[in-house]
């Protein structure tokens, strides 16, 4: 998929071939995404250099609602926006948050609807990272 970011550059999956990516749908008005940010953005700022990607990919909001959050919470990783839903419904996403962990050979790895922990996280990146 392509799709554009709140920065307003299109980006693809395809973009972070070889990279493991942390594929994140989440929506402003969602709790319990609203609370696995900051953990999200703590585990990508301490394993980016490792080839770790974070696409935060919001769900049907316009970069006005989305920016103002992500800006207040001073969040690094790549916000990108599925404004008409045609990313979620490829990957059959259902309710939010919903994390794919995808390998670097773009495999998925492990699918998690909910909140996802930075322990979580850790479990089933890092040994990916290596």
């Amino acid at each position: 998929f392509t799709i554009g970011s709140l920065d307003g550059d299109p980006i693809a999956l395809a973009d972070y071939e070889g990279e493991v990516i942390i594929m994140n749908f989440w929506a402003t008005w969602c709790p319990p995404c609203r609370a696995e940010m900051p953990g999200i953005n703590r585990f990508y700022e301490a394993y980016k250099d490792d080839g770790l990607v974070v696409l935060a990919i919001n769900e049907e909001e316009s970069a006005e609602m989305v920016r103002p959050f992500i800006q207040s919470n001073e969040f690094s990783f790549p916000v990108l926006l599925d404004i008409e839903g045609r990313v979620a419904q490829q990957y059959s996403t259902r309710s939010f948050p919903t994390t794919f962990i995808i390998d670097r050979e773009g495999v998925i790895q492990h699918v998690q609807t909910g909140e996802i922990s930075e322990d979580e996280l850790a479990r089933i990146v890092l040994p990916l990272l290596n």
